[in-house]
């Protein structure tokens, strides 16, 4: 057990470590500050414009927009379709006048991403406990299992665009069409 002699307290409190004046000065920290908001929200406009490229937000958030009662009636039709008779989609119009297809909230049978997306956590969570009850759980067994699932989901929606196109068969479905419709198998 060692002393601490009130000289040596003395001492260590003297002791500066490298650039804590700079730190200590209220206008370099000042200036600081300013130089690292600037820098974070330059990152932050170069990953919103290179989202931007690949994932429209204004169309993702349309395939979210769902509420509980789309969820409900939606789960009803997945688990009993053959008691469903109309399965045109709902158009409404936009704030040009425009006709658009209604939202999912609005039209039961219009894609979502809320419940493929649920549906998938649940289905890598599902399978994480499976192996946990057989004792061949690890943590990186999730990632596998839901690396494996998107390779898989994006093989077979490349497949679905490769043969509409060599079908030559015209649709207005987007890739995201597509992805909700590929991923509502993991709801069963």
């Amino acid at each position: 057990m060692s002393m601490i002699y009130p000289s040596q307290q003395q001492q260590s409190q003297q002791q500066v470590f490298p650039g804590q004046q700079f730190v200590s000065d209220p206008v370099v920290a000042n200036v600081a500050m300013q130089y690292g908001s600037q820098l974070a929200d330059q990152g932050k406009q170069y990953v919103h414009g290179q989202l931007e490229k690949y994932f429209v937000l204004g169309k993702l958030q349309y395939y979210f927009a769902v509420d509980t009662a789309y969820v409900l009636k939606k789960l009803g039709l997945l688990i009993f379709p053959f008691a469903h008779k109309d399965w045109l989609r709902k158009t409404s119009q936009n704030e040009k006048g425009e006709e658009t297809k209604a939202p999912p909230r609005l039209d039961v049978n219009a894609p979502d991403l809320y419940i493929p997306t649920m549906a998938f956590v649940t289905y890598i969570l599902l399978a994480g406990f499976a192996l946990g009850t057989k004792n061949k759980f690890t943590p990186e067994d999730l990632g596998v299992t839901a690396s494996t699932a998107v390779v898989w989901l994006s093989i077979e929606i490349l497949l679905l665009l490769f043969i509409t196109y060599l079908l030559h068969v015209s649709t207005r479905l987007s890739y995201l069409d597509l992805f909700s419709y590929c991923g509502y198998k993991y709801f069963g």
